[in-house]
């Protein structure tokens, strides 16, 4: 996790995404993705050093989601919404920079809503609940592990909003 040359997009995927965030003048940054950007690291003291709960998502590659937020902010690049899939549970994230404040929703790279499954399993460690994660990361504002089904996303000029819906 500490070597900077692990990469999860290649040198022309990363150019490809910075300069359409910086060329673009659309209200919201939407970025289509198969795997969770907002970070999910049970904390040092809890269960020994920090620990990554899945380094097969931007966790195990902090130094490019590192500078992709270093871009959106050098850049002012706002409104920035990330659609996520693939790991099979709900979230509705902001994406937190050190600085993140949670009381007042400041200092975020921007949003992310992940969409569960359908039918695939999503089981995940027993030590993983709802409760362990509000608690351990402020910045996850919805999450639901058990469900399954979809969101329908709504995105006006003012906001952009995620309606979960579940099915049996």
């Amino acid at each position: 996790l500490a070597d900077s040359s692990r990469h999860m997009l290649g040198a022309e995927q990363f150019d490809w995404l910075k300069n359409n965030l910086s060329g673009s003048n659309a209200q919201w940054q939407v970025l289509g993705q198969q795997v969770m950007m907002a970070p999910l690291v049970i904390p040092a003291g809890v269960f020994g050093p920090p620990s990554i709960v899945n380094p097969d998502q931007w966790d195990g590659y902090p130094f490019d989601r590192e500078r992709l937020y270093r871009h959106i902010l050098q850049n002012n690049i706002n409104n920035v919404v990330v659609l996520t899939g693939d790991i099979h549970t709900s979230w509705a994230n902001d994406l937190p920079l050190p600085d993140y404040d949670s009381t007042h929703r400041e200092n975020s790279a921007g949003v992310e809503f992940v969409a569960t499954s359908i039918t695939s399993s999503n089981e995940l460690p027993p030590l993983i609940s709802e409760v362990a994660i509000y608690g351990l990361a402020q910045y996850v504002r919805y999450v639901n592990l058990s469900k399954h089904g979809y969101y329908v996303l709504d995105i006006t000029p003012q906001r952009t909003q995620a309606d979960y819906v579940f099915v049996s």
